[in-house]
């Protein structure tokens, strides 16, 4: 075995992991509808500093109760769906080191959000955009199992084997 058989099976499983879930409506359905739900306190800041009537919409966004929901949102989302990949999971090896490199990764940025929103830093916005590009990845990556997502075509045979002989009489069918 080569020393860097390992390294591609882990870029081909990423790949696959980031790729194969497009084809399966049901996993698209249900990361949607999970970041929508999981984001609820960020939609909620966001309502009470709308209902405030803030203006421009911009200074809405980087009110400091919308920030901090928005950084509890990643990090939350992230790290939860790494840990999963960890613990619960019957994942494979190099999918549970990148989901702990993954929950490295991801509490380094809420760090440096904070930090830069404290120092007024103008790489604030692109700091917790990418914490939240990370969190979502990651949820993608470690949510999908092609078992629990994959549709059965409709036309495929459920049940025992067809080239079994059936279980009881066949008078009046036509087969």
């Amino acid at each position: 075995m080569s020393f860097w058989r390992p390294w591609k099976d882990a870029i081909a499983g990423v790949w696959s992991r980031l790729k194969r879930p497009f084809s399966e409506p049901s996993y698209v359905a249900f990361y949607l509808v999970s970041v929508f739900v999981g984001a609820i306190g960020v939609w909620i800041a966001f309502g009470n500093v709308l209902a405030e009537k803030c203006e421009p919409l911009r200074t809405c966004v980087s009110d400091e109760r919308v920030f901090q929901s928005i950084i509890s949102f990643f990090v939350a989302y992230g790290c939860a769906a790494c840990t999963h990949s960890i613990i619960v999971a019957d994942s494979p090896k190099y999918l549970r080191a990148i989901s702990l490199l993954g929950i490295t990764v991801t509490v380094a940025l809420a760090f440096a959000c904070a930090l830069a929103y404290r120092l007024g830093a103008a790489a604030t916005p692109w700091l917790l955009g990418s914490g939240v590009a990370v969190a979502l990845f990651q949820h993608w990556i470690a949510g999908f199992d092609y078992s629990q997502f994959a549709e059965r075509k409709a036309d495929s045979a459920l049940g025992a084997s067809t080239d079994s002989d059936l279980a009881g009489p066949s008078d009046g069918f036509t087969l």
